[in-house]
């Protein structure tokens, strides 16, 4: 466990302990008896050192490819208006102002 907070810098850090052994034990609770101590610590780093290798595919999504289907064809048959609905919380409005930026 000590080795974990040199990720972010060169020195210790006391506080990314606290974080770290804090999260341990939020999964330690949430996975019970079940899981070893080495699982619960990938799955922290997992979680506190996100990397983009670690997303999974979009295509994961149920209706996604008949999704890009569809928009593939708009595009090759020359439509000019493609709807864009995104409800008003903060990742409605940013995911609808993404597509929008990339449609145009």
């Amino acid at each position: 466990m000590t080795d974990w907070y040199h990720l972010f810098s060169d020195r210790p850090s006391e506080y990314a302990a606290i974080i770290y052994r804090r999260f341990l034990e939020c999964l330690n609770t949430y996975a019970g008896d079940k899981t070893n101590e080495e699982y619960l610590r990938q799955q922290a780093l997992r979680y506190l050192l996100p990397s983009i290798h670690l997303l999974k595919s979009p295509f994961a999504f149920p209706g996604m490819v008949e999704a890009v289907d569809l928009l593939r064809a708009t595009v090759a048959a020359g439509e000019k208006r493609i709807v864009i609905y995104g409800d008003r919380d903060a990742d409605g409005v940013t995911s609808a102002s993404l597509l929008h930026l990339f449609f145009r």
